[in-house]
């Protein structure tokens, strides 16, 4: 029988729907500490990337898991720099290659007491997934679109998007 696995916004708890009946899987609570986070599949492991919560975008990724039933960070390599977190990313995974690539998003500006004004971002990033390794690609140069795009693929090696608007063209990422 076919299994789905779903999971609330923001992170926590866990369902899987099997056989007509939904069946809580987790151990763990309504986080709501990662709305808008980029989430995948990677090695039946459910990821989530960034997001918003408690008043932060987050710098890191969390994973579920199948053994305790909870959500835990993954770990980074150490001595690393690291994107900025942040939401709406524009991401796609490399399964076979076991890599996230990321690109724009925003972030808050200054912290959240302060303002709530957000920063457009414009890098681009890859994560190892196998060795948990980021790796700044470049940047989005034309800042006017990184609001704008949307359905990232891959296509002869490269990462491309479509920018949403009347033209809906192709955006090469670079």
């Amino acid at each position: 029988a076919r299994q789905v696995l779903f999971f609330s916004g923001g992170g926590g708890q866990v369902y899987l729907f099997k056989d007509s009946s939904i069946l809580r899987q987790d151990k763990s609570f309504l986080q709501k500490n990662q709305f808008g986070a980029a989430s995948f599949e990677f090695k039946d492991k459910i990821i989530l990337y960034s997001g918003y919560g408690f008043y932060a975008y987050k710098p890191y990724m969390t994973e579920f898991s199948d053994k305790t039933n909870e959500w835990f960070l993954r770990p980074y390599a150490s001595n690393q720099y690291l994107p900025k977190g942040r939401q709406a990313v524009v991401y796609q995974i490399d399964k076979k290659r076991g890599y996230f690539y990321m690109s724009s998003g925003y972030t808050l500006n200054k912290p959240y007491f302060e303002d709530v004004e957000n920063l457009d971002l414009n890098d681009v990033w890859r994560f190892d997934l196998n060795t948990n390794k980021w790796k700044q690609l470049g940047y989005i140069k034309d800042d006017r679109r990184i609001r704008n795009l949307r359905f990232p693929f891959f296509a002869k090696g490269n990462f491309y998007a479509i920018e949403k608007g009347p033209n809906n063209a192709v955006v090469k990422i670079n």
